[in-house]
């Protein structure tokens, strides 16, 4: 690596894993709601919650979620009760910006292994050990482009719901007659619905005589139409 301010070290030299002294809450025992909110190594950033303020974590804050057998990895700053089990508590060295190793965690080479324990491939890695300062400064940077992009799917999000909306207008406008407005009114030769659906329903009933001979031939209901809108100049209802 050019840059001689940088040097790799053993995961297990740059972070602890900080004991929760056999203070974990089973998964049977999660509350909606509650005064201590339980981190487990689920998908979710808080998996429920307690009201006994004794199961609250006692060491130092902020400390590293990982998951052991999920790979889920939170960063934790408030007071919280642990989780269940597979949970790895980690609490980086001195020389780490916490927030710094968070983000780090995620570049690491963890493979796959199903719902076996992955924090023995998380503790053969090397890490990158960089100047504090320059830790802070890629932090902000990080930061800086995840808000980006976060505004960026929210903008999505806004056009996407826009695009239905838009949607919906033009295939109700183009039922509605407002789509071919202009071409009707440049082509008054075109043969009306009504003459078109008299054709169609003289050539059904010919060729249901023809496979009924003798049978009488039930003429279908014209549509109720007292409560339906006006249709543009040469379209009509149907059943």
């Amino acid at each position: 690596m050019s840059n001689t301010s940088w040097q790799y070290i053993l995961f297990i030299k740059a972070a602890k894993v900080i004991s929760d002294e056999g203070k974990r809450v089973k998964q049977r025992d999660y509350l909606p709601e509650g005064k201590v909110p339980v981190i487990d190594q689920g998908q979710e950033f808080i998996g429920g919650y307690i009201n006994d303020e004794d199961m609250v974590f006692k060491g130092e804050l902020p400390v590293i979620i990982f998951g052991d057998h999920t790979r889920n990895i939170k960063f934790v700053t408030r007071p919280f009760a642990v989780g269940a089990e597979g949970v790895k508590i980690l609490k980086p060295e001195p020389s780490y910006e916490p927030k710094f190793f968070y983000y780090m965690l995620y570049t690491l080479d963890i493979p796959s292994r199903g719902y076996s324990r992955h924090f023995q491939f998380l503790k053969k890695n090397n890490v990158p050990l960089i100047p504090r300062a320059e830790q802070k400064l890629i932090v902000s940077e990080i930061e800086k482009q995840f808000s980006r992009l976060d505004e960026a799917v929210a903008a999505l999000k806004r056009i996407k719901t826009n695009l239905k909306r838009y949607k919906a207008s033009v295939l109700k406008a183009a039922v509605e007659g407002r789509l071919t407005e202009e071409w009707r009114t440049q082509n008054t030769d075109v043969e009306p619905a009504e003459k078109l659906l008299k054709r169609i329903l003289a050539e059904r009933k010919k060729k249901w005589e023809e496979k009924n001979p003798g049978k009488k031939y039930k003429e279908p209901a014209a549509p109720d139409t007292s409560n339906l809108p006006e249709l543009p100049k040469g379209w009509v209802w149907e059943r």
